[in-house]
């Protein structure tokens, strides 16, 4: 996820997607309704240029606070909801925004190490995005992350990103020798995705070199692995859903496929794959451009949108 600070053309957004970016996200914390338009407007331009039968789309996020919620349309294909700290604000904003947009969905940017009541508060997210304000205290503690938004969101199933503002400053022009670290961070804690930001206009080689690590520390731990352990720790009855993307994940690693392809609709199933430690690229084909650029949050997972709808 790119976390965008600066005004981006249709070519530069192609070569931020180029090199790995799905989403765009425009915060309206900072930024008014007019350069969310521009971005739209770019993001558009973009997508009617490689428009095909067949296409990986892009997608945009806003992200608003609760004390001062702006306004969603249906372009707009995910949420990221600042400053909730009460369940039930969360569920009335949700509410209101089924008014307008029904089945947004919605991540919550986590600002603190411990919330009070933090699992309830995430059960009616559909996601969680870790800002790295604390990342001193989690080092000083001897922590690799958030413990508890971790432990919740992999409980439930539910995407989790990390944010740092400083990743691309700090890692620009000295990648290969400083990446790997992060890149392990990311890894190990199997994050569904980082958010970056830019505002120099430096973040094609951090990004490139972050995708590269994590590929790398992939093959050399055995990607197999990931999916075993996984359906070892799960504990009886299974939820079906879950039990038969296992089936798949383990089918594919005993098979040595190079990808899962899976027809979705909602893209719940992608969902539910990307859950279950894919050891390989999940393909998922689907007909509804809302469920495709949804599709980005969940890892190891590539949306396609087939606009063919009477031969699919």
């Amino acid at each position: 996820m790119f976390n965008c600070r600066k005004d981006l053309t249709a070519n530069e957004i192609y070569s931020l997607w180029g090199c790995g970016i799905q989403i765009f996200n425009v915060d309206l914390t900072v930024h008014d309704e007019m350069y969310l338009l521009n971005v739209k407007n770019a993001i558009k331009e973009l997508q009617e240029m490689q428009k095909m039968i067949h296409y990986r789309p892009i997608a945009l996020s806003i992200t608003i606070s609760l004390n001062d919620p702006a306004e969603c349309d249906e372009n707009v294909d995910i949420i990221i909801l600042k400053d909730a700290m009460k369940r039930q604000d969360v569920i009335e904003f949700k509410k209101r925004q089924a008014k307008i947009v029904p089945n947004t969905p919605i991540l919550l940017w986590i600002a603190e190490l411990y919330i009070e009541d933090m699992d309830r508060l995430i059960s009616v997210v559909d996601g969680v995005i870790v800002d790295s304000v604390n990342e001193d205290e989690i080092e000083r503690r001897n922590l690799d992350f958030c413990p508890s938004a971790l432990k919740i969101c992999k409980e439930t199933h539910k995407p989790i990103f990390f944010y740092n503002a400083n990743i691309v400053e700090e890692y620009a022009g000295n990648q290969r020798r400083d990446i790997l670290p992060f890149a392990q961070k990311v890894y190990n804690n199997r994050l569904d995705g980082v958010v970056l930001e830019d505002p120099k206009g430096k973040s094609s080689e951090v990004i490139q070199s972050l995708f590269t690590a994590i590929c790398y520390l992939e093959n050399i731990s055995g990607p197999a692995k990931d999916c075993i352990e996984f359906s070892k720790q799960l504990k009886i009855p299974i939820l079906p859903n879950l039990s038969v993307s296992v089936s798949a994940c383990i089918a594919a690693s005993k098979s040595k496929a190079s990808a899962i392809i899976l027809l979705t609709a909602s893209g719940r199933s992608a969902r539910w794959v990307a859950c279950a430690c894919p050891p390989c690229p999940v393909l998922a084909i689907t007909t509804r451009a809302s469920s495709a650029r949804l599709i980005h949050i969940y890892r190891k997972v590539i949306p396609v949108l087939y606009t063919d709808v009477g031969v699919f």
